[in-house]
């Protein structure tokens, strides 16, 4: 499967767009002699005294003509879109490193990526993702699928009015009315001891991609792979640069005189070619050539790329030709031209010939975005209903802004008033204005910007901690599948304390789910007529699977993911449940709970928690924050807060068959 490097590598620029934050290093919008005003002003009125972003939104445009420009190298008249992105350059800024200070985990995110990739974002100078007609065309036939509306060519979508609803209504995809499970195989009481069990292959969701009844939609194919270009700032050689890189060994060949490297067992044609040694080009075999041998052209693409300065760290320009059709029948499809507010901006989109987005972490501009239109007179007219929505907008912004500074947050007072603070300056500064065929919005960057980092510090610890509870819920998930797809092969569920003899030396319960969570191999190493605390068993404790690591404990081996043991309990030491036996509903009743640090214990020894009847809330141990995750009995998670859970829904829900009524918790 082809994972590859090209697909993280798209990924990786979307990220690093939206870490840019949209605005540069003198970012400049490619209008010479656009005005921060809100509207389009006669050069002879006098004007009233400019603000210091006004005065810096025009240093910017000023400086244009002895910005830097881009190297356009390679790219041809075939292209109609760019992304561009800096990963090296914003990596290294200020602003990043105050990010990770603060807690965000760009490390960690760093090396996640380079594992999947292969590529260390911080040697990559440059990366430039071009799209051609092909691409556009691509779009413009899928998008639709998207919205439910299937697929075609824009021009079907010219008599498509606002109604939405079909026959069942307009809720996305058709999901069918019955679905069934995978077929499991009846292998009564098969004992694992000697045979090689691998797992059951359940997945979650609506069922194939073809539907129930394996006829689906018509396949329409994989989208076009868009060229990209990779421009280094190291030497690398092309003989060993793909060795270390987790795609599949490509392969040495020529095309058209050139040596490339070819993906084997691919079924689209694209080639890799180093233009030189810091330079990296993956595209078309088709467009190879042209690329590397052109030296001049133009194109609407290639003109509104000359006029953007490369101090932006992100830069979007799209030829909107092919484009704007699509996005005027989608409009069509959701009544746009029924608001007299979206008809103008419908308008504007059906004559817009260019797009264009510039911005980074550096500069007095957040964002710039350009449209250039077929006529003067079209984007005159949206710039004056732009600056009407404009006012209405901030003057919304100052009807809302009391009731958005009673909410809570995970940000200190003095922080809120900064963060009051730089909403206003952008809410005020964001600017439009007209310049003949050419619409410019900008979005300037408060004062203190650069204090970000720090004001969100608790904001970012607490981003943090939701992400790991999304894991553990996930990990959760998981084990639910794996009981329910164990109970399916054994008709019951693994006994706490003994193996499939009912023998009281037997391993963990998490053990004899290794199969059903993709770890056969490591199930086959166990010696299960052993003690967990065998000499051979005790060796595997150190593989523990990552589903069963739990925040807090960083004891290697060991897990805070407990089964509750006793009489009335999901879990007997000796002997496997049946779910037909939770006779309290599988929903009410705990299967596993993510219980304190303290209650760590090592992962493959048997057994689990015993129920504290007084307490029931103490069999947990001690819980960070009060709040902690179960797994119930029908494969849902729970996250549940001990300062509005009582001791009896608790106890209720760790019991089986108490016929205790739980109610919401």
């Amino acid at each position: 499967m082809l994972r590859s490097p090209w697909i993280s590598l798209l990924t990786f620029v979307l990220g690093i767009g939206f870490l840019s934050g949209c605005g540069s290093d003198d970012s400049a919008p490619p209008a010479e002699n656009e005005s921060s005003t809100t509207s389009e002003t006669d050069p002879e009125t006098p004007e009233t005294p400019e603000s210091p972003t006004t005065k810096s939104i025009k240093s910017n445009v000023k400086s244009l003509a002895s910005a830097s420009s881009l190297d356009l190298s390679y790219i041809t008249d075939d292209f109609t879109s760019a992304v561009i992105v800096h990963p090296a350059r914003v990596l290294s800024s200020s602003f990043v490193s105050e990010l990770e200070k603060a807690g965000l985990p760009l490390e960690e995110s760093m090396t996640e990526f380079i594992d999947q990739s292969g590529f260390d974002p911080r040697t990559i100078e440059q990366i430039v993702v071009l799209g051609d007609e092909n691409s556009a065309s691509a779009a413009a036939m899928q998008a639709p699928g998207l919205f439910g509306f299937g697929s075609g060519p824009p021009d079907q979508f010219d008599d498509v009015g606002p109604q939405l609803n079909g026959p069942d209504g307009f809720d996305g995809p058709a999901i069918p009315k019955e679905e069934k499970g995978p077929e499991l195989p009846d292998q009564g009481n098969v004992s694992p001891q000697n045979q090689t069990l691998q797992p059951v292959n359940f997945q979650p969701g609506f069922g194939s991609a073809d539907g129930p009844s394996g006829d689906g939609p018509e396949e329409m194919g994989p989208p076009p792979i868009p060229t990209v270009i990779v421009r280094f700032n190291e030497d690398v050689d092309p003989k060993t640069f793909f060795e270390d890189k987790p795609i599949p060994p490509l392969e040495d060949g020529e095309q058209d005189g050139l040596a490339v490297k070819i993906i084997p067992d691919l079924s689209m044609d694209v080639v890799i070619h180093f233009a030189d040694s810091k330079t990296m080009i993956v595209t078309k075999s088709t467009l190879l050539k042209k690329m590397v041998e052109t030296k001049t052209t133009n194109s609407p693409l290639i003109s509104e790329l000359k006029q953007i300065d490369s101090a932006n760290d992100l830069i979007v320009v799209i030829d909107m030709t092919q484009l704007s059709p699509m996005l005027v029948g989608l409009g069509q499809m959701f009544g746009a031209g029924q608001d007299p507010n979206l008809a103008m901006g419908l308008k504007l989109v059906s004559e817009l010939k260019i797009l264009t987005i510039t911005g980074g972490i550096s500069s007095d501009s957040l964002l710039s975005v350009s449209l250039v239109g077929a006529s003067a007179e079209t984007v005159s007219s949206a710039n004056n209903k732009l600056t009407e929505l404009a006012d209405m907008g901030r003057q919304q912004y100052e009807m809302m802004k009391p009731a958005a500074l009673q909410q809570e947050a995970p940000v200190d007072e003095a922080g809120k008033k900064v963060l009051e603070a730089m909403a206003d300056q952008i809410v005020s500064g964001i600017t439009n204005k007209a310049d003949g065929t050419r619409l410019t919005i900008s979005i300037p960057k408060p004062a203190d910007f650069n204090s970000l980092p720090e004001i969100l510090k608790p904001a970012i610890e607490d981003a943090k901690k939701t992400a790991k509870r999304a894991v553990q819920m996930n990990e959760l998930k998981q084990l639910g599948l794996a009981f329910h797809n164990y109970d399916a092969v054994y008709n019951g569920l693994p006994a706490a304390g003994s193996n499939h003899k009912g023998e009281k030396k037997g391993l963990s319960w998490r053990v004899h789910l290794l199969p059903y969570i993709e770890q056969a191999p490591l199930y086959n190493q166990f010696h299960l007529d052993e003690p967990w605390d065998s000499e051979h068993n005790k060796a595997l404790i150190s593989q523990m699977p990552e589903v069963f690591k739990t925040p807090e404990v960083t004891e290697d081996g060991k897990t805070a993911f407990h089964v509750i043991v006793g009489e009335n309990t999901a879990f007997n030491m000796e002997k496997g449940l049946r779910f037909r036996d939770f006779t309290d509903g599988l929903s009410n009743t705990i299967m596993v709970v993510q219980a304190g640090a303290g209650k760590a214990d090592v992962w493959t020894k048997p057994g689990g928690l015993t129920l504290d009847e007084e307490n029931p809330i103490k069999t947990f141990g001690t819980i960070d924050n009060g709040k902690f995750l179960v797994l119930l009995g029908d494969g849902s998670v729970r996250a549940l807060d001990l300062d509005t859970v009582s001791q009896e829904t608790i106890k209720a829900l760790i019991t089986r068959n108490g016929g205790e009524i739980v109610g919401e918790f």
